[in-house]
């Protein structure tokens, strides 16, 4: 986990439990757990109050565009002062993921967000900083946990096959050692699966995908968390003029408001 540079294609499947435990079963000793095969995995990301970078990202993957870009404070588990984080920016170019992080400490990310003091003096740092100033230094807006399996190849260790579960997510509270309470993004019995590997996927893995019906998805936690948020405050916005209708014609219809409407004019006004 403490790599600090990646450059690898990803895939994500949206899959069943079943499927997953199918796939392990036909995978059989190809896959083993990872140097950290399950963990609690916390990101917080940073972004203009109205998720500028988040909306770009999912404009760029409907239109089909090259280029993407996140930036985020990753843990595993919940965090204290002192527990190690990374700071990091993750892009998506042509279909190639290349991810640049650093190493620190939450407090330091809070003297780096609130004062502008660099965690570090490095090259990757430098990167991160001016990625930030690029994006207008963007503040914490969402934060997305989840609960990861993670298996490697025992024939390439640089492929990783990943489970995610329970995946959810918040908008306020931001601070991590807070907890990971949140709204579920995928609904219960359903695993983000995601393949990693830095060049294409070997053909085994492939055929063992295809033999449990598994088909590739296009899908962003964050992006996914900002269409729920879209969503209710589209039904709440919807609720409301509802609302404000049924009320107006209530108070429109009640016998006092038809009685007066009835009643003759004052003689001044008539």
């Amino acid at each position: 986990m403490n790599q600090s540079t990646f450059l690898r294609k990803e895939k994500k499947y949206l899959i069943t439990p079943d499927q997953q435990n199918r796939l392990m079963s036909l995978a059989g000793e190809r896959l083993v757990p990872a140097e950290y095969p399950d963990s609690l995995v916390v990101s917080l990301y940073l972004d203009s109050p109205d998720f500028s970078m988040i909306r770009r990202s999912i404009e760029a993957g409907n239109e089909g565009l090259a280029y993407k870009e996140k930036l985020r404070i990753r843990c595993y588990g919940t965090p204290d002062e002192d527990s190690p984080v990374f700071f990091e920016v993750k892009k998506k170019f042509l279909g190639t993921v290349s991810k640049r992080r650093i190493v620190t400490d939450l407090a330091a990310m809070d003297a780096y967000l609130q004062k502008g003091l660099l965690p570090q003096q490095s090259q990757i740092m430098s990167e991160l900083d001016y990625t930030m100033r690029r994006n207008g230094l963007p503040r914490p807006v969402m934060l997305i946990a989840y609960n990861r399996q993670a298996y490697k190849d025992t024939g390439s260790a640089a492929l990783r096959v990943t489970f995610d579960r329970s995946i959810r997510f918040r908008t306020d509270d931001l601070d991590p050692r807070l907890g990971t309470a949140g709204k579920r993004i995928l609904p219960p019995g359903t695993v983000l699966m995601e393949v990693k590997a830095p060049g294409f996927m070997p053909l085994w893995l492939a055929k063992a995908i295809d033999s449990c019906g598994i088909s590739p998805a296009s899908f962003s936690k964050a992006g996914e968390a900002l269409r729920i948020m879209n969503e209710e405050k589209r039904t709440e916005e919807t609720r409301c003029k509802h609302y404000s209708l049924q009320s107006y014609r209530e108070v429109s219809l009640s016998p006092d408001t038809l009685s007066a409407c009835s009643a003759p004019l004052p003689a001044a006004l008539s």
